[in-house]
This record gives C-alpha cells, sequence and structure tokens, in this order.
C-alpha cells in the first residue's frame, strides 16, 4: 500500500493512503495554492530509496501571495520497484539526513 506524508499530513493527522489518498492530496494543494509548480533541482538513489530537491513556486489561493522554497521528497521502493512511502520534506537538510547523506 503506497503511503504519502507531506506538510499537508499534519493538518489531517495522517499520511494519505492510496492511489485516493494521493489524489486528495492534490486537491489539497489546488485548495490551498491557485497556481504551483515543481522544479527538479536535483535526484539521486540511495539503496532502495530515491531523493529528490526541487524548488516549489507557488501562489496562495486566499493570500495571493507568491511563495518560492525549496524541498526535497525521499521514495522508497518496494521489492517489485514500486514506490511504497513519499515523504515530502520542507527542510532539505531533514531529508538528507533521513536517507544517510548528512
Amino acid at each position: 500500500a503506497f503511503e504519502l506524508e507531506s506538510p499537508f499530513s499534519s493538518v489531517v493527522g495522517e499520511p494519505y493512503r492510496g492511489y485516493g489518498g494521493f489524489e486528495q492530496w492534490a486537491r489539497d494543494l489546488d485548495e490551498q495554492f491557485a497556481e504551483w509548480s515543481i522544479g527538479l533541482d536535483d535526484i539521486r538513489q540511495v539503496g532502495n530509496q530515491v531523493i529528490t530537491i526541487s524548488t516549489i513556486d507557488a501562489r496562495g489561493r486566499a493570500s495571493d501571495v507568491r511563495l518560492r522554497f525549496r524541498s526535497a521528497s525521499v521514495f522508497d521502493f518496494g521489492n517489485d520497484d514500486r514506490v511504497t512511502r513519499l515523504r515530502i520534506y520542507s527542510d532539505v537538510d531533514e531529508a538528507l539526513r533521513a536517507v544517510g547523506m548528512r
């Protein structure tokens, strides 16, 4: 089963689960941001994990404030090479520590 943990997970109190959870996460993003895009800066494989470091550009839906920030994602893969867990970090250093790169 797939799990997605993101800063939005703390709002709902638990990870998003399965394909339906992924769709809910995308809806939650669209609710918060009028526009958002993810620019990939770096990608590395560490064992059965992949870490990506990205720059996020977004504009708040209610505030109309433009944001630009860095983020990292850690993908865990199962024995069948499918993603079993995705954790999105707002702190890049924390993500690097999570995969043993710091």
